[in-house]
C-alpha cells in the first residue's frame, strides 16, 4: 500500500500538531512532516498499518500507530509517550487532493 502525499491530520488529545502533513514513503518506511516541525517516522508492518515514533517541535518524543483505509483516502490512529499502553489521544485524517 502506498500512502505518500499530502494529508490533513487532527489529534483529539494533547500535544498533537493538527494540520497538513507531507507523507513520503520508500518501500515500507513512512515519514511525515508538517510546517510546525512535527515529524513521525515508521514502518508499514502490514498493508495499511504504520508503527513508529514522533518528534514534536519542542523536542518531545513518543510512539505513533496509524491505520490507513484500504482505498488510501483516510487514516486513524493513536499516539503517546513511552509505554505503548498509554495513549495521549487519537488521530483522524484524510488525504488532500485525491
Amino acid at each position: 500500500m502506498h500512502v505518500a502525499g499530502r494529508w490533513s491530520l487532527s489529534g483529539t488529545g494533547e500535544r498533537f500538531s493538527t494540520g497538513t502533513y507531507t507523507i513520503k514513503q520508500v518501500e515500507q518506511t513512512v515519514i511525515g512532516t508538517n510546517s510546525h516541525g512535527t515529524q513521525f517516522h515508521g514502518t508499514m508492518t502490514v498493508p495499511g498499518t504504520v508503527e513508529g515514533n514522533w518528534r514534536g517541535p519542542n523536542g518531545r518524543t513518543g510512539w505513533i500507530t496509524l491505520l490507513f483505509t484500504r482505498d488510501g483516502k483516510a487514516v486513524s490512529g493513536e499516539y503517546g509517550y513511552g509505554d505503548h499502553d498509554t495513549a495521549l489521544g487519537r488521530i483522524v485524517g484524510h488525504r488532500i487532493g485525491q
